[in-house]
């Protein structure tokens, strides 16, 4: 019943979709291989115009299609924002973790962790100039956008605030532990960031 619960959506919140995802790879030179990627563009997908862009990130452990799972309700959520004047956008579902030697994640350890905070140069650097090579997007920071869940939301935060002249929009749903030097029930975290004071977003880049 809890879990029934906390998955209901708001009444304002349909049973609409929004548009079609299709799976992808593309080449990322920060793990040196193929990496998967969703792509969801919007049901009336015109060349002619330009989107925005949203990121969005999955938690530990997940890859690039947990975020479109029925349950979580995002394409829902989507489709009810530009319904209510939200402009429609590019949303993108990329597998975070980035490492040249592992496929994927081995648990709450260092290693672990590592790979997906490369995650900051692969979508950077790989990511985002495949996104703008291959669709009809609109460039800059204020149409570039990035959110997630748990890991995800670690790593929004991450890139959001450290490469916010990329990003203009920022946001995090539950985010991990683990940008700053902490210790939780699962590991000691060394930190993304190893000051505090570091942890903010440049002068003059506002979200």
């Amino acid at each position: 019943k809890l879990r029934d619960d906390l998955v209901t959506f708001p009444p304002s919140i349909g049973n609409s979709t929004y548009g079609q995802a299709t799976h992808y790879t593309y080449y990322s030179t920060t793990a040196e291989k193929e990496k998967p990627v969703n792509v969801l563009l919007p049901y009336n997908y015109d060349k002619n115009k330009k989107y925005p862009v949203l990121f969005i990130l999955h938690g530990i452990g997940g890859n690039e299609n947990d975020m479109l799972d029925a349950g979580m309700g995002v394409q829902n959520i989507i489709s009810d924002a530009v319904a209510n004047g939200t402009k429609e956008m590019i949303v993108v579902f990329p597998q975070m973790f980035t490492s040249k030697t592992l496929n994927g994640s081995t648990g709450f350890n260092s290693e672990s962790t590592q790979a997906y905070d490369n995650f900051i140069n692969d979508i950077v650097d790989d990511l985002l100039p495949w996104v703008i090579e291959n669709f009809s997007v609109a460039t800059g920071r204020k149409n570039t956008a990035i959110t997630g869940f748990s890991m995800g939301g670690r790593e929004a935060l991450y890139i959001g605030t450290q490469r916010s002249d990329v990003f203009g929009y920022v946001g995090a749903a539950c985010p991990a532990p683990g940008i700053l030097p902490t210790q939780d029930m699962f590991m000691t975290h060394e930190g993304s960031i190893k000051n505090e004071a570091d942890f903010k977003i440049k002068a003059g880049n506002q979200p």
